[in-house]
């Protein structure tokens, strides 16, 4: 038409503001669900442990991905090293190990809890008591002949590793709640828990 003017339409700074509200929401809520199926916890583990029977097979733990840490390994295990450096860097992560005694299998189960935190025993020598605050500390569960032991274990981060010769252990020290630990007086401080060995 002669003579009309065309409108022109302007974005306000509100609808913008709104769509970006939006997006953020989404963004949220899709972390949150991206994160959800990752989280581990005692109970899951624990379900997770009991659903083997008690005549499991190496074959079969195997098969599902367990580790078998019976022998020294001929090299340095990959996904345990992953672990330990997930882990040691603060990252959740889970590793899951077996080993063999006179045909006797004990599972055990390690993960990263990163929500652990407080003051903690990490020595005690006569008198004198290390503490020291955790930012996360490894966990573990153990199955042995269809039981699982409810109380996990803690240990630091960063493991020890002890090599004489050509052949390395991996060992995970020891940690303990300093506000609920009582240690007898004369009672020996337990040694690292050994994880597994390897070559160079």
């Amino acid at each position: 038409m002669i003579g009309a003017t065309a409108k022109t339409y302007h974005r306000t700074p509100y609808g913008e503001l709104v769509a970006a509200a939006v997006v953020l929401v989404f963004l949220v809520i899709g972390a949150w669900l991206w994160q959800r199926p990752q989280t581990v916890s005692v109970n899951s583990l624990t379900q997770e442990l009991k659903q083997w029977n008690t005549d499991v097979s190496a074959t079969e733990l195997l098969a599902a991905g367990y580790i078998d840490v019976t022998n020294v390994h001929d090299y340095p295990d990959a996904t345990i090293e992953h672990f330990l450096e997930e882990a040691n860097a603060g990252r959740q992560s889970v590793l899951h190990v077996f080993s063999q005694t006179d045909g006797d299998i004990q599972i055990r189960v390690l993960w990263f809890d990163p929500y652990v935190t407080g003051d903690w025993i990490s020595r005690i020598e006569g008198t004198h008591t290390d503490v020291e605050q955790a930012h996360g500390l490894i966990r573990e569960l153990r199955w042995r002949a269809g039981d699982v032991d409810g109380s996990s274990e803690y240990y630091a981060r960063e493991p020890e590793r002890i090599t004489e010769g050509s052949e390395t252990q991996v060992l995970l020290a020891r940690r303990f709640d300093a506000t609920s630990t009582t240690w007898m007086e004369g009672e020996m401080w337990p040694e690292p828990t050994p994880l597994y060995s390897y070559r160079l």
